[in-house]
């Protein structure tokens, strides 16, 4: 699997059940396999959250328990694991005023124990698959209600949230059904329907989840210091302000956009940008635009930022020490690891110094376009350039791309190692596996 690093953070770690073909262990993927991954992608993003979910089965799962009040003990969980002192009573009432019907209590019940598992399980690649889970589950019953006042829990924790326009500011869990709402710093939020905005949702030594079903969103400085951040957006053209899916001192984002042409827009240490943390931001469909300052667009200090858009004609515009840009690391082996992967579209990428596959001081960056007319701008130290024992890899497989550049860039390297491909034939490559097989790096333990 090490040998496949570049392909397999894409296809082999993310989605293992779609490749087309058995990949062997000198090969890498075909153009017809990139392209029937596409479609199976595109595909299965769109299905995924759509059906009716076993909710009985799936409360069993997660709470371990199987009676009819599931609702009323996941808020009694909640409030333990927050250290809340409450009484039973309390809940009931609170209950009894919002009148649910036991389906819609059991899909927020599911939801509340997916919450108290991404708060407590420390392996945070599982959280998410459970976190996309419960999220699929729950869909097909909370999205056909939709309840006329929004009503507030005891203790100012937990709100539901009717079809009217809402604010919310400081609680740790919330499901709204309709309405253009708008966010500040709460914990947990799902958002059924709604042209939506969320400001300052930064989780500081804490767990964040949004998941925003539909509407034309707007999120604004969205990040995580020391905490964990995971985020859905299913539908929409979204905006995205700020520091987006920033990362800081052991603190994990993970940020997934499903649907819409979106636009992302800030200054720097944005859109993918980790010190010392983990980072992922993954747009699967629509024609996107990035614009950003320095250290942006995968750009990584000592952690790991992952930057993947499937499909679209996208554009990239960033300033220095961005689009795949990696620092840092340890004698024991690879640290700082920044990956650009985009898979389908003509696509434009412009930066500035240091950018489009720069890497130094141990670290691993990689810009890797699979296919479309790409067009590729940047200044000095780019395009698969390194330095001090970095290794840089700079790939585009396939198109009539155009290139401009500055000095030392498209395979330079000193006391280290550099790769640049253009339209590079996905039937192996003796350079690139052994150029990967030098690193001593394994992905899956920044997420463990």
């Amino acid at each position: 699997m090490k040998k496949l690093i570049v392909i397999a953070l894409a296809i082999l770690m993310l989605f293992p059940s779609l490749q087309s073909r058995k990949l062997e262990e000198n090969k890498l993927p075909s153009k017809e396999d990139i392209i029937g991954f596409l479609s199976a992608i595109q595909e299965k993003s769109k299905k995924f959250f759509s059906g009716k979910g076993s909710l009985i089965k799936d409360l069993i799962l997660f709470s371990g328990k199987m009676n009819e009040s599931s609702l009323e003990n996941a808020i009694s969980e909640f409030y333990e694991m927050k250290g809340i002192e409450y009484n039973e009573p309390a809940i009931d009432s609170f209950l009894d005023e919002c009148n649910f019907s036991q389906e819609v209590q059991n899909s927020i019940a599911l939801l509340l124990y997916a919450y108290i598992n991404v708060s407590t399980n420390p392996n945070k690649a599982e959280s998410i698959f459970l976190l996309a889970y419960a999220i699929k589950e729950t869909k097909y019953y909370l999205e056909k209600f939709e309840p006329n006042k929004t009503i507030f829990g005891p203790y100012g924790e937990i709100a539901f949230g009717g079809k009217h326009d809402d604010e919310y500011s400081n609680y740790s869990f919330i499901v709204d059904f309709g309405g253009d709402d708008r966010y500040q710093k709460s914990c947990f939020i799902v958002d059924l329907k709604g042209n939506d905005g969320y400001l300052e949702m930064k989780a500081v030594n804490d767990t964040y989840v949004t998941i925003d079903e539909n509407g034309d969103d707007n999120y604004t400085n969205v990040y995580s210091i020391n905490g964990c951040y995971f985020l859905f957006d299913l539908n929409g053209n979204d905006t995205y302000r700020g520091k987006i899916c920033s990362s800081y001192e052991n603190g994990y984002s993970f940020f997934f956009d499903f649907n819409g042409n979106d636009l992302y827009k800030g200054l720097n240490e944005t859109q993918s940008f980790s010190y010392d943390a983990t980072s992922m931001l993954i747009d699967f469909n629509g024609d996107d635009r990035y614009y950003a300052g320095d250290y942006s667009q995968a750009s990584s200090q000592g952690g790991v930022a992952l930057l993947i858009d499937f499909t679209g004609e996208d554009m990239f515009i960033a300033g220095n020490r961005s689009q795949a840009y990696a620092t840092g690391g340890s004698i024991q082996g690879i640290k700082g690891v920044a990956i650009l992967i985009n898979f389908a579209g003509s696509d434009l990428y412009k930066s500035g110094n240091y950018s489009q596959g720069y890497a130094n001081s141990l670290g691993f960056a990689l810009l890797l376009d699979f296919l479309g007319d790409d067009s590729y701008n940047a200044r000095k130290f780019s395009q698969a350039s390194s330095n001090a024992m970095g290794a840089a890899a700079f790939i585009d497989g396939d198109g009539i791309n155009k290139f401009k550049h500055g000095m030392f860039c498209q395979g330079y390297m000193l006391g280290s190692l550099s790769l640049f491909m253009n339209n590079f034939e996905m039937n192996g490559s003796e350079r690139l596996l052994d150029m990967i097989n030098k690193l001593d790096f394994n992905f899956s333990n920044f997420l463990s």
